[in-house]
């Protein structure tokens, strides 16, 4: 019933909370019911096609955080991966953040993970697998695909 799926939802949402991840990481990692969780997914307002821009503010400078602008032409992630945006990543440090699609906290990223480059650029689409790191309680990204190559490694 509308109901029970309402009050699914809810619980998913509080566990997702909890554990500090959006719900398409949640579900990405296997700690929510898919139908769910693509269901409340469907029904956020970030929820449609496209992708973050690589917009600037008035100085030339990229803006200090991504903005979502969606291209119809996105094909989904594979099974068990998920879309975001690269937030920051330091190429001296090689490690980084990325907004997933859905919500949730960022999700770290280091460069070891990246498995078509060295380096992420900021604002960059990519595809990546969530897994929780038990050492640091939170979600950190694997097989990222979407990577650059920093010639100063």
């Amino acid at each position: 019933t509308a109901e029970e799926r309402a009050a699914g939802m809810a619980a998913m949402m509080e566990l997702a909370k909890s554990k500090g991840i959006g719900l398409a990481v949640g579900h990405a990692a296997g700690l929510v019911d898919p139908s769910l969780a693509a269901a409340a997914v469907a029904d956020a307002p970030t929820a449609k096609h496209g992708c973050w821009g690589h917009s600037t503010s008035s100085s030339g400078q990229p803006p200090p955080t991504a903005r979502l602008v969606i291209p119809d032409n996105e094909p989904p992630p594979p099974p068990g991966k998920i879309m975001g945006t690269v937030k920051t990543f330091n190429m001296e440090k090689g490690f980084g953040f990325i907004l997933p699609d859905g919500g949730g906290e960022d999700v770290f990223v280091h460069s070891r993970e990246v498995t078509d480059g060295n380096a992420l650029a900021r604002n960059a689409r990519v595809c990546f697998r969530a897994e929780f790191d038990p050492l640091k309680q939170k979600t950190k990204a694997a097989d990222v695909t979407g990577g650059d190559d920093d010639p100063a490694p």
